[in-house]
């Protein structure tokens, strides 16, 4: 339903296939925006059972979307800025990243980006 938001959204912050993270985010992205209430409890909410689908260790899994979140903000920290609705001054931490993307397709908010290679 969300899928092609999602992935639009995580192309424009520079989060592409070439990313071990970027399959496992696109679902927990997804799975929240469906059932907000699975970031209450990321890890066996989103973490246990993805890490089971793709045969690895949920660290590994947390670890892969940490380096495409910190790639997000290194390429494009106003577009993220933007989609959270204030100012950030670090990279968001994996769960507010997919607070904050699952945030803005629930609200079908999709901002227009910003400039892809702004710091």
């Amino acid at each position: 339903m969300h899928r092609e938001l999602v992935l639009d959204t995580l192309e424009r912050l520079g989060i592409g296939r070439r990313f071990s993270g970027h399959h496992v985010a696109v679902e927990a992205i997804c799975m929240v925006a469906e059932d907000d209430t699975l970031l209450l409890c990321m890890k066996r909410n989103i973490l246990q059972p993805l890490s089971e689908k793709y045969h690895c260790t949920t660290n590994s899994l947390e670890r892969n979307l940490r380096t495409a979140v910190q790639h997000a903000w290194q390429i494009n920290p106003a577009y993220l800025c933007q989609l959270a609705g204030y100012q950030m001054t670090s990279a968001p931490s994996v769960k507010e990243f997919i607070d904050i993307v699952s945030t803005c397709i629930i609200r079908n908010r999709i901002c227009a980006p910003a400039n892809r290679f702004s710091r």
